[in-house]
């Protein structure tokens, strides 16, 4: 074919993807997003809608009550997942010094409280490629420290969109196995290793952080 005829071909082609697709609109295939580091943080709802109950008190007393600490932080059926998306596995602080859990909730009527904590000990996870790791959130709590939680509150109903993040550690080498049900593991079969204890390797901070999802709550019946 005759390069004026190529020439020619490529701009009709060019024109016709230019009129099919309508000014403002997204591209029919965006890229996917590609993840910034080897293990990323998922938060998923596995309910969004909740009732706001404030025990038959006003909102003005309802944040009294919880500056005095005399009701629970709101109950929520939500999940953390940590997954690994490398190609190799990865060696992951879910508890322990310096990992932190904090929420970010936005919305109308929002209130924090801050309150003590057990201090957990350390227990590193191993996920393989493609595996995650769930920490369950019943209650809308997370921590600024290993020692201090902080519970945050709605007091309006309304539309709220909660993003998490979750600040730890990876490791390059395995510390010290501990079997189910806290035996040392020798010569028994472990599903779910756990690794524990000092000799753990060279560490890297990392910081992870969730999309945002979004939870509606309605006054209770």
């Amino acid at each position: 074919m005759k390069p004026h005829r190529m020439a020619l071909l490529a701009l009709i082609l060019a024109t016709t993807i230019l009129y099919a697709q309508k000014p403002g609109e997204p591209s029919p295939e965006p890229e996917p997003e590609k993840p910034v580091g080897p293990v990323v943080l998922r938060l998923v709802a596995k309910k969004t809608t909740y009732a706001l109950d404030r025990g038959g008190m006003t909102a003005e007393a309802y944040k009294k009550a919880i500056a005095d600490g005399s009701v629970s932080a709101p109950a929520v059926d939500l999940v953390l997942e940590l997954v690994n998306v490398s190609k190799i596995q990865q060696r992951l602080r879910v508890t322990g010094t310096a990992t932190k859990r904090t929420l970010d909730l936005q919305g109308k009527g929002i209130t924090t409280r801050t309150t003590p904590i057990v201090r957990e000990k350390i227990a590193i996870h191993i996920l393989q490629p493609g595996e995650k790791y769930e920490i369950p959130l019943e209650r809308l709590t997370g921590n600024s420290s290993n020692t201090q939680s902080i519970q945050t509150f709605w007091t309006e109903p309304g539309k709220y969109t909660l993003t998490a993040t979750f600040s730890t550690y990876l490791y390059d080498q395995p510390g010290r196995q501990v079997a189910p049900g806290g035996g040392k593991g020798k010569g028994k079969a472990n599903p779910n290793p756990v690794f524990i204890g000092k000799g753990m390797g060279r560490i890297t901070p990392v910081t992870l952080t969730s999309k945002s999802i979004e939870l509606t709550v309605t006054e209770k019946k």
